[in-house]
């Protein structure tokens, strides 16, 4: 099935919302990964919320897209990058992203 641009852009808000916890009411597209999510501590055996978004980041992006990644050329700040993001992924590997978004 095919997903439309809104469709993948809204789902990825979702999968913040989930990830951390939150309603998705609360989820406005120029939150700052940065500054305001709550994360939980980090350790050797348990990952927090900032790994589970840089697992969807680097697990949609195609090569190029890791380049820019990579690079610093492409960087991911506010829930609108994040959702932008997971579009454009999706424009190149659907399945992946579809995947991802648990689609």
């Amino acid at each position: 099935m095919d997903y439309s641009d809104e469709d993948i852009f809204n789902a990825a808000k979702k999968a913040v919302a989930k990830t951390f916890n939150v309603s998705e009411d609360t989820i406005r597209l120029d939150n700052d990964f940065r500054k305001d999510f709550k994360y939980s501590p980090v350790s050797d055996f348990k990952w927090n919320e900032a790994d589970d978004m840089l697992d969807y980041i680097r697990d949609a992006a195609d090569r190029s897209i890791l380049k820019e990644l990579n690079s610093g050329s492409l960087v991911i700040i506010t829930v609108d990058d994040f959702c932008k993001h997971m579009v454009r992924c999706y424009q190149r590997n659907k399945r992946k992203v579809v995947n991802i978004l648990g689609l």
